[in-house]
Order: C-alpha cells, then structure tokens, then sequence
C-alpha cells in the first residue's frame, strides 16, 4: 500500500507539470481527433510506434506515462467511476474520450517541438540540468517495480520532460516576440461613482415593460433631481435616494460600460460629473474619482496581451497542423491502454 501511495504522489506531481507546460491548451478544441484519423490515416507500423508527427515518432510507451499521469490526477478528484460515464449521444466514455484528447495534445507538443529550429530555439544546458531534477525527484518518488509495471524508463521519462519544455520554449519565443495590437490607453480602467435609473420595470405578471407618457415624465423628474443632488458633490446620498442599483462605486473600462455612454463617462477627469447619459433601456449619472486605476489598468493590459499572443499562437498552429504530416497507426493506438 506504501508503494502505490508513492506511485500516485510522484504521478500527481508529473501531470501537474505535464497540465503547466501543454500549452495553448485552447487551442486543442480547434481539433477533432476523429478528423486527424479519418483525414492523416495509416502509418507508423512498426514496433512501440504509434503515430509520426513531422518525422518525430510518438510511442506507445510516451502515450501510457501521459495517460496514466493524467488518470491518477482525475480519479483522485472525481473517483473511479467517472471512466464508464458517457459523455454524448454515440456512448463514448470518460476514459475514451480522455484518450482522444491526449492524442490531440501529444500531436500538439511532437508538432511544436518540430518548429524549434525555425524559430532558433534549442534545449540547452540549463534546460538539461532542469529536466535531471525534475527526473530525479520523478524516480526517487516511485518504486523500481511500479516503473518496470508502466514502462518507465529513465530515457523515456527523460524524453518526456525533454519535448515539454521545448514546447514551452517555443510557444514562449513566438509569443513573447509578437508585438501586440492592443494599448494600455485602450484598456485604461476609472474609478467611478454613479447612479442608474431605469426606464423600464416589471408587472404583476412578470412581463418587463417600458415606463410611457406620465410615467415617463415623472421619470424624467427624478433623473433631473438625482442629477442635481449628484452634481452638488454627494454622489452617494443621490444614489442612496436615486439608484435602481445597490451600489454606487465601480472600477470599470470602456468594454465593461453600454456602447453609449463609453465615451463619455471614459473622457472624464478626476472629480467630474457627466450629464444625464441616456441608453434605451436607462439613464446613467457618473462621477469620475480618478480618469486612471494604475493597478486595475495594468492587470486589464497584461490579460489583453497574453489574450492576443494566445490568438496569434493559435492561427499559427492551425497552419502547421493544415500543412503537418501526421501519420497515425490506428490500430496500435486502439490497442493503447490505461
């Protein structure tokens, strides 16, 4: 029971660095592996060969430890029953489609490695140096048994380690060297107080409807009231009396306000109160506490740009993997188990 204990601790902590490093991880989606076996059909044949990616062989032996990895850390959240649970309609299992997508992800390191040298990346040294220790640790964790019982060799999982963090090192070099489109000016975030008033309500029967003619009016005549409470300097006491909405403070950029109103609650300078700001559905007094939250700003910049680089990095993919040869063996993928 001690041996298994241990197993499972040294496979959990492969697969949290296998989870950190298979990067793109949106990118997968992009790709049915039902399309790759129809579409890049029959291949390696020989051996522990399971597919050819570019001219780089996947193993059996290389799929087992990544399943096998990634098992133990799913059955330790969700229990061993979630392998016989259907996920669609053709009756494809938890486990198969586990499977499938490893494939998808596996051709996903084999066919970024394959791009290295075009980008002039190379594992070095210190990646070397890196890869020992995490191999060390890996070995020294498990049982000599329990790496005979899987396959584990020490070439093997060193392989491993080896083409992750040469992806990593070339998803890193492509994205970080990609100049993004986006502006932190365009993404600058306020610090507002304001006051919603809205146009429409909710009847008896749950139906939302418009306030019309006297309603309206009267409406109106309380728009102008809070507006003037407003822009005596206690914003908070106008929404206190006026607001529709519970709070009356909000750090905010220009995608997180209605199309209407952006630009104008956006053009404002510290201490300043907008006009009655009108969309169809409400009206909208805003005080503008400060034009720029530096933190806010820099957190809504960094998230834009690593957003883009992730776009750009996907596309990219998508044309290797179009022009890619990947040749499957579908039958000793078939055969592969976990």
């Amino acid at each position: 029971m001690k041996k298994k204990r241990k197993f499972l601790v040294a496979i959990l902590i492969l697969a949290v660095i296998i989870g950190g490093i298979l990067l793109g991880r949106f990118i997968y989606r992009n790709t049915s592996i039902k399309e790759i076996v129809q579409n890049k059909k029959d291949a390696a044949s020989k051996n522990d060969i399971v597919a050819t990616i570019e001219g780089n062989n996947l193993t059996e032996s290389e799929c087992r430890v990544y399943l096998v990895a990634l098992s133990a850390r799913i059955e330790g959240i969700y229990g061993s029953e979630i392998w016989d649970y259907r996920v669609n309609e053709e009756g494809q299992n938890y486990r198969q489609m586990l499977k499938d997508q490893m494939l998808e992800k596996l051709i996903y390191i084999k066919l970024v490695c394959s791009h290295a040298d075009d980008y002039g990346v190379k594992f070095d040294s210190e990646d070397q140096v890196e890869v020992n220790g995490y191999v060390n640790n890996f070995f020294e964790s498990i049982s000599e048994a329990t790496a005979d019982k899987y396959g584990l060799s020490k070439d093997l999982v060193t392989g491993i380690y080896k083409d992750n963090v040469l992806a990593s090192k070339v998803y890193n070099k492509i994205t970080l060297s990609y100049e993004v489109e986006t502006t932190e000016e365009e993404l600058r975030q306020g610090d507002f107080e304001y006051i919603v008033i809205h146009k429409t309500y909710t009847d008896e029967e749950g139906n939302v409807r418009n306030y019309s003619g006297e309603n309206l009016e009267a409406l109106k005549t309380k728009v102008d009231e809070a507006y003037a409470v407003a822009s005596s300097g206690d914003m908070k006491a106008a929404a206190g009396t006026f607001s529709d909405e519970d709070t009356y403070t909000v750090t905010c950029g220009r995608a997180d306000l209605p199309e209407e109103i952006a630009d104008s609650v956006m053009a404002l300078t510290d201490g300043q109160v907008s006009s009655i700001l009108e969309t169809d559905d409400s009206y909208y007094i805003y005080r503008c506490v400060s034009a720029k939250n530096e933190s806010a700003t820099g957190s809504a910049y960094q998230l834009a740009v690593a957003a883009e680089r992730e776009k750009y990095f996907a596309n990219l993919y998508t044309e290797w993997y179009n022009k890619a040869d990947i040749e499957i063996e579908t039958e000793k993928w078939d055969e592969v188990e976990f």
